[in-house]
């Protein structure tokens, strides 16, 4: 959830970026448009990424209840982010969901939203002792 309401903000301010004359005209419209990135956008990866957290938890618990440290893991949770952010587009671009952008220009905001997730989940596992070891 978190992945979709970041990569639909990202893909929101570009679109607004580069219609920058016509959308500053009316803040109403801009608000609208935003609710509706943020809806889709969530709707959209929403299952991908309920599927995509549950494997990257799955994997964190066994690698963290492991002899390595804990700054490794955070580098390889990030790693493992950046490469579900990107199956997670090619899931949407072969059940041809509507993307209007070209791939080489959302490849590094999926990835980018990949990369945030897997460095969080660590973090939030570490801050709120969900494993032991650290």
């Amino acid at each position: 959830m978190v992945g979709g309401l970041v990569g639909s903000s990202i893909l929101w301010l570009l679109a607004f970026i580069q219609d920058w004359p016509n959308s500053a005209s009316s803040i109403g419209s801009m608000f609208i448009g935003f609710s509706a990135f943020l809806f889709f956008g969530t709707l959209m990866v929403a299952m991908f990424g309920l599927i995509a957290g549950l494997i990257g938890s799955w994997w964190l618990v066994a690698r963290l209840s492991g002899e390595v440290t804990f700054k490794r893991v955070v580098f390889e949770s990030a790693g493992m982010g950046a490469v579900l952010g990107i199956a997670c587009l090619l899931v949407a671009i072969s059940l041809q969901w509507a993307l209007t952008t070209p791939f080489v220009m959302v490849l590094p905001i999926w990835m980018g939203t990949g990369i945030v997730c897997g460095v969080g989940l660590p973090l939030f596992f570490r801050k709120f002792k969900l494993v032991s070891k650290y």
